[in-house]
């Protein structure tokens, strides 16, 4: 599943499923153009509790993260901008414990107490 925003100010409208879709990475393949700042959700984790995910350049070399349940979201941003900008010059990954403007939505927003913690964790890797 994936957040669909609004095209202007990337406002969250609902989420949509990857099937069929576009944003369907589940196999691994080329972003090619596929312009991509959008949020991510019902990640497949192993029997440990971990996802990850494995970025590589054409050459084969790549680098790969991962992490735990504790963040069931995660935003892929492909820094796209708009000719004669230099594009495509990075590729943000970041897994989150919830959802963009989930401070509104209140969507998997982790509340903590007085006292309370939270914990999450995640590794980076050369692939």
């Amino acid at each position: 599943m994936f957040l669909e925003v609004t095209p202007d100010r990337l406002l969250p409208v609902t989420t949509r499923t990857v099937h069929g879709h576009q944003f369907d990475f589940r196999a691994p393949r080329a972003i090619g153009a596929t312009q991509i700042d959008h949020a991510f959700t019902d990640l497949e984790f192993d029997d440990g509790g971990r996802t990850q995910l494995i970025a590589r350049d054409p050459g084969g070399t790549g680098v790969g993260m991962a992490w735990d349940r504790a963040c069931p979201w995660l935003q892929v941003h492909a820094a796209d901008k708009p000719a004669p900008a230099a594009n495509r010059l990075g590729l943000a990954v970041e897994p989150m414990t919830c959802p963009p403007d989930a401070f509104n939505s209140g969507q998997d927003l982790v509340q903590l107490g007085p006292g309370s913690s939270h914990q999450a964790g995640w590794s980076i890797f050369v692939a």
